[in-house]
């Protein structure tokens, strides 16, 4: 199942999550898909979900359990430049890998997210087959 904290983070509510931080939730319990909170608001695009888990003290490097993924992982899958650009600044690790050995980068290139691509600092160019 899924915690009020994943519901928040993926509808976008920042003062809920601020909340239920307040009242001693655990912002880095997982869902039955081994997912936290910060991963469900990475992938709906929410950047202002995953300010107030930030700001709360959630983990930008937690990894899901099926995958490896890290919220970074998810925001440059889907091509959410804006997310990608807070995680960054909150230090997660651009480098991460997920268990089959691939970095964010190499997901928002795949599916096409240019803007994401270089959010991450790279650029496109330097991402094609040579």
């Amino acid at each position: 199942g899924e915690t009020a904290v994943h519901e928040a983070a993926f509808a976008g509510h920042p003062a809920v999550i601020e909340a239920l931080a307040e009242l001693k939730a655990d912002l880095n319990e997982r869902s039955a898909d081994g997912m936290t909170g910060i991963h469900f608001a990475g992938h709906a695009g929410q950047a202002a979900s995953v300010r107030a888990l930030i700001a709360c003290k959630a983990s930008v490097e937690a990894a899901d359990v099926p995958r490896g993924f890290t919220a970074l992982h998810y925001a440059a899958e889907s091509g959410h430049t804006e997310v990608a650009r807070v995680l960054l600044e909150a230090k997660a690790d651009l480098e991460v890998k997920d268990l089959q050995g691939r970095t964010p980068v190499l997901f928002a290139n795949a599916n096409g997210h240019q803007e994401t691509v270089q959010a991450l600092g790279y650029e496109v160019t330097d991402l094609r087959p040579g």
